[in-house]
């Protein structure tokens, strides 16, 4: 029996809750006008935060997995 794993282990990202909810309510509405209406934020703040690295990364990731890319 081989117990190699199939694929490599996935990117730890340093992302904090809060971004991270911006970031899941981004990828449901895909637009930063709709996520700060949904999360009662500024947009200036909502475009801050989805404009971090590591945020970036989390969404461009989750595109990628589920074949949106």
């Amino acid at each position: 029996m081989n117990l190699t794993p199939t694929t490599a282990p996935a990117e730890v990202l340093e992302i904090s809750p809060e971004a991270l909810e911006v970031a899941n309510c981004y990828l449901q509405c895909q637009d930063a006008r709709a996520v700060a209406d949904n999360l009662c934020l500024p947009v200036e703040s909502v475009s801050q935060i989805l404009s971090r690295r590591e945020v970036k990364s989390y969404i461009n990731q989750v595109f990628f997995d589920l074949g949106f890319n």
